[in-house]
């Protein structure tokens, strides 16, 4: 029983020292390249589940490896910009756009951060650069539509809504920003329809269900 407790305990031994080893061994055999692939996809992947913190600290590190790496300056001014802080935000879409000037995603996210600093006017000039590159990008449309309207341009903001909608019939957010300037400009019932086809679309977009919550009682209240 002694003999086979002493054998137990060394394979045990054994098995935490050579685990350990070969985790190292595989990560030393990764080249830079193929890590750097995998830390930009688990980062943007968790950029779009919402968890920010942990998405920075990926990009982060991406650029321990690739201080030029434009896409991982991008999403770290994005997810700066998810955690309410746009000055740092500004600063990672300048870094970029220094390396490349005409990255329409970059001036994109740099127009909409821009936008949250009071300063919406500002704003617009990133929005036409990158159009001027790119007329057709869905997002630059819709953002530049979002702050159109916000300083209440609403022809303006409805042109280029519906610009997005000529590329895109379903696009939501081109739909829900021509359903919150009709609601704006006293078209309950458009807007209202305009939100349903939302719906029809995305049944848990939860923003088009508080709008139509919202419209509904608006219209029930404007019945005579």
């Amino acid at each position: 029983m002694c003999v086979f407790r002493k054998l137990t305990a060394f394979i045990f031994v054994i098995a935490i020292i050579v685990i350990p080893l070969k985790s190292i061994s595989i990560a030393i055999g990764q080249t830079t390249s193929e890590r750097l692939t995998k830390l930009l996809y688990h980062g943007n992947f968790l950029y779009t589940q919402g968890n920010y913190g942990q998405s920075l600290k990926l990009f982060w590190t991406v650029l321990t490896l690739d201080p030029n790496n434009t896409f991982a300056l991008d999403r770290i001014g994005m997810n700066l910009l998810k955690l309410g802080d746009e000055k740092d935000a500004i600063k990672y879409f300048d870094r970029s756009l220094e390396i490349n000037p005409n990255n329409t995603s970059t001036l994109n996210n740099k127009g909409w951060a821009i936008s949250f600093l009071e300063n919406k006017t500002a704003a617009l000039k990133y929005f036409d650069k990158a159009l001027s590159i790119d007329p057709n990008s869905l997002n630059t449309l819709v953002n530049k539509a979002k702050v159109l309207f916000l300083l209440t341009k609403y022809g303006d903001a409805l042109t280029f809504v519906d610009k997005v909608l000529a590329l895109d019939t379903n696009n939501s957010e081109g739909l829900l920003v021509k359903s919150i300037i009709s609601n704006e400009t006293g078209n309950v019932a458009a807007a209202s329809k305009l939100v349903n086809k939302v719906l029809e679309i995305e049944p848990g977009n939860s923003f088009a269900q508080s709008l139509k919550m919202s419209l509904d009682q608006k219209s029930k209240v404007t019945i005579p």
